[in-house]
């Protein structure tokens, strides 16, 4: 199976101190990204406010209905569509990515792109769908309230994100990188 996407390394930080704040991003024309949304605030949320009453959840994505657009409050942010600059700049400003996914297949290029920014992630088992060694960058949890703890294990602990992030490198470039595409091919081909 050929990867879908040929990342780059990411530039990491060497030091990881950022805001209690979350991103998710998935465009809204996909329903499992909505069901995402609204399963995360209904269930994952209120754990998260009981410790950090300002956490702030940036929701990004086109096409957002109305059940989403009227999650907007303090904690949450509905940015709708964004420019590849500014949601950059987003992925630099938060502390984590949340990719709450409850169904759904293929890999999700949404795991990918945050891999590349260099962002730690929390996701479903249906989220690491089709990610290789998934646990080795990201921490994984199907029931709301392990994805709470998981959540705010990494919020409390700098050195915990910093043990996901040094992972990355080598594991972009052994899975995701374009070195591995070439690999896979030429295998492939040679094999037949």
């Amino acid at each position: 199976a050929i990867p879908l996407y040929a990342l780059n390394a990411p530039v990491l930080p060497d030091q990881f101190d950022k805001p209690a704040e979350l991103l998710f991003v998935g465009g809204f024309g996909h329903p499992p990204n909505a069901d995402a949304v609204i399963w995360f605030v209904d269930q994952v949320m209120p754990a998260l406010l009981e410790v950090y009453p300002d956490i702030v959840f940036h929701v990004v994505g086109s096409n957002a209905p109305d059940d989403i657009l009227n999650l907007a409050n303090h904690n949450i942010r509905i940015h709708g569509f964004l420019s590849d600059e500014a949601l950059d700049q987003l992925y630099h400003q938060v502390r984590l990515c949340v990719v709450p996914l409850r169904y759904g297949a293929g890999v999700k290029g949404k795991l990918l792109e945050a891999l590349q920014a260099g962002v730690p992630i929390v996701t479903t088992p249906v989220g690491a769908e089709g990610i290789p060694d998934a646990e080795r960058v990201m921490a994984i949890a199907s029931e709301p309230e392990r994805m709470a703890d998981e959540i705010l294990e990494l919020m409390d602990s700098n050195q915990q994100c910093l043990e996901y992030l040094k992972e990355y490198p080598d594991y972009i470039e052994k899975y995701f990188s374009q070195k591995a595409v070439r690999e896979i091919i030429s295998n492939h081909f040679i094999s037949r």
